[in-house]
C-alpha cells in the first residue's frame, strides 16, 4: 500500500452543497462549504445555511463525520447544480 491509500480525504470541497434528507421536505435545507480545516485527520467543515433564515447565524461547522450517516446527501460544485 502506498501513503496515499492510507491518506483521508474530505468528502467535499469548497463551493459544494450538502444537506440532510428529511421525510416530507420539499426543499432541502442546503449548507454551501465555504472553509476547510484538517486537524489531526478530521476535517472541519464550515459551511453556511442558502435557505436558512431562523436562528442568530447562518454559518455552521461540522466534522466529516456526519457523511457517515447516509442520511447526509452531497452536491458537488459543477456536477449536481
Amino acid at each position: 500500500m502506498t501513503i496515499e491509500e492510507f491518506s483521508k480525504s474530505c468528502p467535499v470541497s469548497v463551493g459544494d452543497r450538502f444537506y440532510r434528507k428529511k421525510l416530507h421536505e420539499t426543499i432541502p435545507d442546503r449548507l454551501e462549504v465555504t472553509e476547510i480545516k484538517e486537524v489531526n485527520g478530521t476535517f472541519y467543515i464550515r459551511a453556511k445555511y442558502l435557505y436558512h433564515t431562523i436562528g442568530p447565524t447562518f454559518d455552521r461547522t461540522f466534522s466529516d463525520m456526519i457523511f457517515k450517516d447516509d442520511s447526509w446527501v452531497i452536491e458537488k460544485k459543477g456536477v449536481d447544480f
